[in-house]
C-alpha cells in the first residue's frame, strides 16, 4: 500500500512558456549552424570541383540561404550553363564560330607546330560526367550530423 503520492506537474502555461523560449532560441542556433553548414558545403564542393586553367568554375559555386516559414534551407549553386555539362557530361558534339568568324587556339602541339591555330569548326570528343557537388555531399554529411546533435543537445538545454 501506498502511502503518500508526490506529483509535480509543472503549469500548463509554464510549460509552453519554456517551448517558446526554446524555439526562439533554436531559432537563433539554426540560422547560425545553417550559416556554417552552408558555407562548409560550399568549400568543400569548390574543393571538389574541377579546376581547368583558371579555377573560376570552382570560385562561382555559392549557396543561397532561404527560409519558409520555420524552415530554413540553403542551395549549392554553380555557374551555369557549365555546371550541368561538368555535372551531366557531354556528347562529342561539333563548335562552330558565329557569324561566319572562327575559333582560335594557342596550341602547343598543334597540327603546324606551336602557335596559334584558326579553325571554323572544331569536334569536341565530349567530357566524362563529374559529379563533384555529390562528392562534397558525402564529405559534408558527417559534418551536418554534428550540427544537428549539437541543435538537439540546444533545445533540450533550453527546455530544462
Amino acid at each position: 500500500m501506498v502511502d503518500i503520492i508526490f506529483r509535480f506537474s509543472p503549469q500548463l502555461r509554464d510549460v509552453l512558456g519554456r517551448f517558446a523560449k526554446a524555439e526562439k532560441a533554436l531559432l537563433e542556433t539554426r540560422k547560425k549552424e545553417l550559416d556554417k553548414l552552408a558555407l562548409d558545403l560550399e568549400s568543400m564542393a569548390e574543393a571538389e570541383a574541377p579546376k581547368g586553367a583558371t579555377g573560376e568554375f570552382a570560385k562561382g559555386i555559392t549557396t543561397e540561404i532561404f527560409v519558409q516559414g520555420k524552415v530554413l534551407g540553403f542551395n549549392l549553386l554553380s555557374p551555369q550553363p557549365l555546371g550541368l555539362f561538368i555535372r551531366g557530361g557531354t556528347k562529342p558534339h561539333k563548335i562552330a564560330a558565329k557569324g561566319g568568324g572562327v575559333l582560335a587556339f594557342l596550341w602547343a602541339s598543334g597540327p603546324q607546330g606551336p602557335g596559334l591555330h584558326f579553325f571554323k569548326s572544331v569536334n569536341h570528343p565530349g567530357t566524362k560526367p563529374d559529379d563533384y557537388a555529390l562528392r562534397a555531399k558525402n564529405r559534408w554529411i558527417p559534418v551536418a550530423r554534428e550540427s544537428l546533435n549539437r541543435m538537439a543537445l540546444s533545445y533540450t538545454a533550453e527546455l530544462t
